[in-house]
């Protein structure tokens, strides 16, 4: 926690909820995206992916998503 002062110290969840302060820490996840193609010969076999002249599978992306935050105060008490 910083204080307005600029000094930084631990803040522990009673402290937090005393000073009506939020206790609460981002979560993000790891989102991959990922291109199927249908056979080119128009059979039903299954769909595959593509891949570059040096073995990267094309229309994949990765990527970190926001999601939101999560109250710590709330893990706490799970992981007890």
């Amino acid at each position: 926690m910083t204080e307005s002062d600029g000094t930084t110290s631990p803040m522990f969840p009673q402290e937090a909820r005393l000073r009506n302060l939020t206790y609460a820490a981002p979560l993000y996840i790891d989102v991959k995206k990922r291109i199927l193609f249908a056979p080119e010969d128009g059979s039903d076999g299954e769909w595959q992916p593509r891949y570059d002249d040096y073995g990267n599978e094309l229309g994949t992306e990765s990527d970190k998503v926001f999601i939101g935050k999560v109250s710590l105060v709330s893990l706490v008490r799970y992981m007890q």
